[in-house]
């Protein structure tokens, strides 16, 4: 199987190589994605703007896969920001003493790997699931992280790449799916490389 791979920004997806037609931009764009080409998780609404991203680019690049079993497969995300939209938005929760009113619905999003959690729940994965800071997108340490979790686990696939998310206008996915007779350090370098310019 060819590696299928999706990217989306705020103002475009790209699909294996392929851009879908929309017309919004920013955050609106991902639940309009959500609308058109998913729909049928009501949770989406209640997700982060990071989650959102997540799971939109992993639905869309798991559409792709016309039905590869995913259960043993892992789940690997990176990112520079963490979770810093939301934990922005938890801290105008809590910054002021008169006006004091923490919301655990925003404070469970202030975990970067929830994401992580949210598409592994969504389509029954089992494998690991983990997420890395790193400072810039590498996709050099990217390929040796994946690689030792393939080499380790003895996983059948992988779903990995990066999700970074600043505010609803400033955000990235850069995902792809290798299959464990893909995975290979050259490789997954060589796709994310191409990738990252799309």
């Amino acid at each position: 199987m060819e590696n299928k791979y999706i990217t989306v920004s705020p103002d475009k997806v790209v699909v294996s190589g392929v851009a879908l037609e929309h017309r919004a931009t920013g955050k609106q764009l991902l639940s309009d994605i959500y609308r058109e080409k998913i729909g049928n998780y009501p949770k989406f609404f209640k997700m982060d703007l990071l989650c959102k991203l997540g799971f939109v680019a992993s639905e869309l690049l798991i559409k792709e896969l016309d039905g590869v079993d995913l259960s043993a497969a892992s789940i690997v995300i990176f990112n520079r920001s963490s979770s810093y939209h939301n934990d922005w938005m938890y801290q105008q929760t809590i910054k002021d003493n008169d006006n004091f009113f923490p919301s655990p619905s925003i404070f469970v999003y202030t975990l970067p790997n929830i994401v992580t959690g949210e598409i592994a729940i969504r389509n029954r994965i089992y494998g690991e699931t983990s997420f890395y800071l790193l400072e810039n997108f590498d996709p050099e340490r990217i390929a040796m992280v994946v690689s030792a979790t393939m080499a380790d686990n003895g996983n059948n696939g992988v779903i990995c790449g990066w999700l970074d998310c600043y505010n609803d206008n400033d955000f990235n996915a850069c995902l792809a799916y290798f299959s464990d007779g893909m995975i290979g350090k050259k490789t997954i370098e060589e796709t994310f490389e191409k990738i990252k310019n799309i």
